[in-house]
């Protein structure tokens, strides 16, 4: 099936997220890059041209972008006449209506400007100081202030999957029937994955509007909110007799990145979510609007979905006093595996068929016991990974594990300290399984070694928000969420790093962490701990002794735990952060011995 869209998107600086050239990584375009993103897609409908020292001039006419048989682009901007009288003026060499140059050119998005190193195009004025004098590179603004890009194209776009957003499937049920009884109604996600719009490699905040055409049978959800009026049924025009609905939406809060699904998505409810008190991302708005969208045959399911979205809202709502973005638009699609895609004000979630042919039991991702971890996981991104984004991919671990660890937390919530215990367990043994296969720092590149995406997910994920867990264990709950409440509001609508992350909780803790995240994030290695104990002559006290096996010491949370003779147990936290540790506990009876990490909270060597 071929879907035909039609879309523009504008997409401007955010307002007050600007710096300057030194204070940020630029999103610069190489020329491969740009031909990726631009060539065949690309009309320049709008453009302003700055000559030095003058007014800003606003040809009117037509613009396009083309490349030569050398990788060469080509800009083309055809003015009126009046506006080539302008440009004359100016002192912009025009021919026949025209503004052109050839040369090596970068596409800057992030400074705002298209940049054309021109090869021997002489100025109209001799003086040699014209903008487009011999070989003088020259910046031609796009617009003003902001970058507003308006892209129109149509044709086929290429929708992406979110693989590494998946969980692995093991294999088939029925190994000789791997065609599903009943297929998923297909579904086309457009996001930082695929060119669907112009993007550079490295992404910043915008605000955003976003208007995309789509046959009429077709819905869409898409970062943003839904303009007044949206969708609007457009007339066939020409030879063209397809209806087509035009979709609009705006995104007045900086995003890092937008996102769009289509399906035939049917209406589905909308809830308005009570916030806590100050939680609001507009101090006068006291709930969070999430409208459902899904398929007619997930409509039933799409319900209970939608109840349990509002409930994790406002759940995460309370943590961390503020919701980042005003709506939130939740798409339910059909699949064989469960996963998800979570860019700003949109949750996109997988819901698999119950005719699927494949297993995923044996996948990082996968928490059979607890159904709800997908949708807790993915709504945990609109506060880290998309209010709070990371600088590269090193960092992608502040996103995905604390996202993870949210969806624990609120399993907590859910279901109280049982499914709790059980899911920390999971992730432990996922980073005791993995952990050699490298750092957590390595992010997407641990998909390449051994297990794939398995790894990623193993270590990415679980190992990274287990190392959450134990920060919150040495720290405390009060400390810990100050911490994180910090570094969440010092960062928002900002890219952070592991830097940043410790900076926040040091200065809440007043604690040194430097090695606690050298360790865990940036290492592979995982302690090994022996333990020996003595009781008091009166039988009073037992004093035990922690020793790290091994020339590197880590800074964790371990539980020892003294076992009675009358069969009752004591779980003691102990934090270890030195080659020995010794500590002394009252007894209430005959010890029998001690079990170091019985809870299994720590990853440690076996």
């Amino acid at each position: 099936m071929t879907l035909l869209l039609a879309a523009s998107a504008a997409y401007a600086a955010a307002p007050g997220q600007a710096k300057p050239p030194s204070e940020r990584s630029g999103s610069v375009l190489t020329l491969a890059e740009a031909r990726k993103f631009l060539q065949g897609r690309w009309a320049l409908e709008s453009f302003e041209v700055r000559p030095p020292g003058k007014a800003p001039i606003f040809p009117k006419g037509s613009g396009v972008l083309n490349y030569d048989d050398f990788g060469n682009m080509r800009v083309e901007i055809r003015a009126d006449e009046a506006s080539s009288d302008l440009l004359r003026a100016a002192g912009i060499n025009i021919r026949d209506g025209i503004i052109s140059s050839n040369g090596r050119t970068v596409i800057d998005l992030q400074n705002k400007t298209l940049t054309y190193f021109l090869e021997g195009q002489r100025s109209s004025l001799q003086t040699g100081g014209g903008p487009l004098a011999l070989n003088k590179p020259r910046h031609w603004e796009v617009t003003g202030d902001v970058l507003t890009l308006t892209v129109r194209y149509s044709g086929r776009l290429e929708p992406h999957g979110v693989d590494r957003e998946n969980v692995g499937v093991q294999g088939a049920l029925r190994p000789n029937e791997i065609t599903p009884a009943l297929e998923p109604e297909p579904s086309y996600v457009y996001s930082n994955r695929t060119a669907w719009y112009a993007q550079g490699p490295v992404s910043d905040y915008a605000t955003a509007t976003i208007r995309l055409t789509v046959p009429s049978g077709f819905g869409a959800a898409c970062s943003g909110e839904p303009a007044s009026g949206s969708p609007v049924q457009l007339k066939a025009a020409g030879e063209d007799s397809t209806p087509r609905k035009l979709f609009v939406f705006t995104a007045p809060v900086p995003l890092r990145y937008l996102g769009c699904v289509v399906a035939r998505f049917i209406p589905g409810d909308a809830k308005d979510v009570s916030l806590p008190t100050g939680a609001a991302a507009d101090a006068a708005a006291a709930t969070l609007p999430i409208r459902m969208l899904s398929s007619a045959r997930q409509r039933g399911r799409s319900r209970d979905l939608l109840t349990r979205a509002s409930d994790i809202a406002a759940f995460y709502a309370s943590l961390m006093h503020d919701v980042p973005y005003p709506s939130l638009n939740l798409a339910i699609i059909e699949s064989n595996v469960p996963g998800g895609h979570s860019p700003a004000y949109l949750v996109v979630l997988n819901q698999p068929l119950p005719t699927t042919p494949f297993v995923w039991r044996d996948d990082p991702a996968a928490f059979d016991e607890y159904p709800d971890f997908f949708i807790a996981h993915e709504m945990a991104h609109q506060w880290w990974g998309q209010a709070v984004g990371w600088k590269n991919y090193h960092e992608q671990w502040l996103s995905e594990g604390l996202a993870q660890y949210f969806a624990v937390l609120y399993a907590e919530h859910q279901k109280g300290p049982q499914v709790f215990g059980s899911l920390l367990r999971q992730l432990t043994k996922w980073s005791e399984d993995t952990s050699d296969q490298g750092p957590v720092y390595l992010g997407y590149r641990l998909g390449y070694l051994k297990g794939a995406g398995r790894t990623f997910r193993a270590l990415v994920y679980n190992k990274s928000a287990i190392v959450v867990h134990m920060l919150r264990r040495m720290l405390g709950d009060e400390t810990f969420f100050k911490g994180l409440r910090r570094f969440y509001t010092e960062h928002r609508f900002e890219k952070a790093g592991i830097d940043d992350f410790e900076h926040a909780f040091e200065a809440e803790s007043g604690q040194p962490l430097g090695r606690f995240f050298e360790r865990w994030i940036l290492g592979q290695d995982l302690p090994q701990l022996t333990s020996s104990f003595t009781v008091a002559p009166d039988g009073a006290s037992v004093s035990v002794s922690l020793k790290q096996v091994g020339p590197k010491l880590f800074d964790f949370p371990v539980t020892v735990t003294l076992l009675m003779a009358d069969g009752t147990a004591e779980d003691h936290t102990v934090i270890v952060n030195d080659a020995e540790t010794e500590i002394t506990w009252p007894l209430k009876g005959r010890l029998k011995g001690i079990v170091l990490n019985r809870d299994r909270l720590t990853p440690m060597k076996r």
